[in-house]
C-alpha cells in the first residue's frame, strides 16, 4: 500500500513539474518570462517542496540527496534541468553570472539523471553540449 502511495506521488510530481516547465517555455516577452519564472519557482516550492533558489546553492552530492529525498526520478531531474536551462537562457542578457549558475546546475542535473538512472542517453548528452555552448557565449 505504501509503495502505491509513493508511485502516485512520483507520478504527480512529474506531471506538476512538466506543467510548470511548459508554462515558462511558452512565454514570449522578457517581462512575461521573468514574472513566469517567479511564479514557477513559487509553484515548485509550494507544490513539490523544491526551492529553486536553495537548489542553485547545492553541490552535486547535496543536490542529489535533496532531490531524492523528494522522490524526484531521473526523468524529473531532466525536466528540472530543462527548466533551469530555459531560465538561464533568459537571464543571459540581464545577468550573466546568475545565468551561469542556472546553466551549470542544469548540467549537473543531467549528469545526476544519468547517474540515478544508470543509463547513458544521447539526448542527455546533446542537451549537456547545448548548455555548455550557452555557457561559452
Amino acid at each position: 500500500m505504501e509503495r502505491d502511495y509513493i508511485m502516485r506521488h512520483v507520478e504527480q510530481l512529474g506531471k506538476v513539474m512538466a506543467r510548470i516547465v511548459e508554462s515558462v517555455l511558452r512565454l514570449k516577452s522578457n517581462t512575461q518570462v521573468f514574472q513566469g519564472i517567479e511564479v514557477a519557482n513559487q509553484q515548485l516550492k509550494d507544490e513539490l517542496d523544491i526551492d529553486v533558489d536553495y537548489l542553485l546553492t547545492l553541490d552535486r552530492a547535496s543536490l542529489k540527496a535533496y532531490l531524492l529525498e523528494r522522490n524526484v526520478t531521473s526523468t524529473n531531474f531532466e525536466t528540472l534541468s530543462d527548466y533551469l536551462k530555459a531560465v538561464g537562457e533568459h537571464k543571459l542578457s540581464a545577468n550573466q553570472p546568475e545565468a551561469a549558475t542556472y546553466l551549470t546546475q542544469a548540467i549537473t542535473l543531467l549528469e545526476l539523471a544519468e547517474e540515478v538512472s544508470a543509463t547513458f542517453s544521447f539526448e542527455r548528452m546533446d542537451k549537456k553540449v547545448a548548455i555548455e555552448k550557452l555557457l561559452r557565449q
